[in-house]
């Protein structure tokens, strides 16, 4: 049995998060791949990431720079709504990503602007920073073969 090569998870690692909006947020970790579905040729993106927050913030934005990764013989694409769990400070409080999490991405510069909206709750990071968030996002992915 030969397993195809559109059937095998890619993980990045040529790629850079950088906070956008002045400091006060620190990027601990990333992660970012590309998982098989159920679909022929189509893949889930997986955005997995811990942030530190170091002053009171209503949004956070970032950018996910793709341009040094190598991706031979496939043109990546997103599309669909942002999916999954957005986890916020030392209660742990967990919200749903697709009220919170959105992103536009730019083909031509391969980048990817993800804006977190923050919730207002009474562990606000508009109060009482440090705080760390954590989210586990996927959005889908139509690869086409060049």
């Amino acid at each position: 049995m030969s397993i195809p090569d559109t059937n095998l998870p890619i993980f990045f690692q040529q790629y850079t998060v950088t906070p956008l909006l002045g400091s006060g947020v620190t990027v601990v970790f990333s992660t970012v791949s590309a998982n098989p579905s159920n679909q022929a040729l189509s893949r889930v993106w997986s955005f997995n990431s811990q942030l530190k927050v170091d002053r009171p913030l209503s949004t956070i934005s970032l950018l996910y720079d793709f341009s040094a990764v190598q991706a031979q013989g496939y043109n990546v694409t997103f599309e669909g709504s942002v999916n999954g769990t957005l986890t916020i400070g030392k209660e742990k409080e967990a919200y749903n990503a697709t009220r919170y999490v959105s992103y536009t991405f730019d083909s031509t510069q391969k980048t990817v602007l993800l804006t977190i909206r923050l919730p207002h709750t009474q562990y606000s990071f508009r109060q009482v920073p440090p705080r760390e968030v954590w989210y586990s996002l996927t959005i889908d992915d139509y690869l086409m073969t060049k």
